[in-house]
């Protein structure tokens, strides 16, 4: 084998080795961080993470978008046109819902998750704390903003009403009676009891049911989190 060819050679390998041994991109991040301390000098740490995008999935929606029935349209329209070009080159074309669309962000209009629920979860957790012996806490209290949107609930039929879904999660590593870690998480979450709204309803007064709505939605995970303090800690 010549020389030219062996270095050839080891160069790829290189090259492949090092493309195999790329580290993944991050999926998420901490964006803010909070200590509370107990009365007997216990300390708990209270985070905030997000999710970052990457090829496989979304990022938190750290402001709030909406999907309309004109963005399913044109993402059908683009579909309907990879499949024809699909006949004649070959291959497959996966369907979509409207759940997987990006739509349109509401520019300015911001996920209140973290700074409402922040101080709020703390101060429930520090009132727990100080009925408690002291204790180190290792892990942390994550809050984590997944999912803010308005989406339209039918494409056709006369309701034009859209849904307001949200999702943030509180979600902490703690160990058992026998000592084994365990993850207790609670979602703030809107279902089918979440009032709905047409578009303008909703943007109206810098979409002021919007935040109105989301509000109370917290204020329901709050309470929750409250009843069930004990089990976090």
């Amino acid at each position: 084998m010549s020389k030219k060819l062996t270095l050839s050679l080891l160069a790829t390998t290189l090259t492949l080795t090092g493309c195999a041994s790329k580290p993944l991109p991050p999926t998420e991040k901490r964006v803010q961080t909070e200590t509370i301390t107990s009365e007997n000098q216990s300390q708990l740490t209270v985070e905030g993470w997000q999710d970052l995008e990457t090829d496989y999935s979304r990022p938190s929606d750290t402001q709030l978008r909406y999907i309309t029935q004109g963005d399913t349209t044109k993402a059908t329209a683009l579909k309907t046109l990879q499949f024809v070009s699909m006949i004649f080159v070959g291959g497959q074309i996966q369907g979509f819902s409207k759940d997987q669309l990006k739509g349109t962000q509401a520019v300015g209009v911001m996920n209140p998750s973290l700074s409402y629920l922040t101080p709020r979860v703390s101060e429930v957790l520090k009132a727990e704390m100080d009925r408690l012996p002291t204790k180190k806490y290792d892990k942390p209290l994550v809050i984590k903003p997944l999912t803010w949107k308005l989406i339209y609930k039918n494409l056709a039929g006369g309701d034009d009403n859209y849904q307001l879904v949200m999702t943030t999660t509180l979600t902490r590593t703690v160990s058992d009676p026998a000592g084994h870690l365990t993850s207790k998480q609670i979602e703030c979450s809107s279902d089918a009891t979440t009032p709905q709204f047409t578009l303008p309803q909703w943007q109206a007064n810098n979409y002021a049911k919007v935040n109105e709505v989301t509000q109370k939605l917290m204020d329901s995970c709050v309470t929750t989190f409250t009843s069930q303090v004990r089990s976090f800690l």
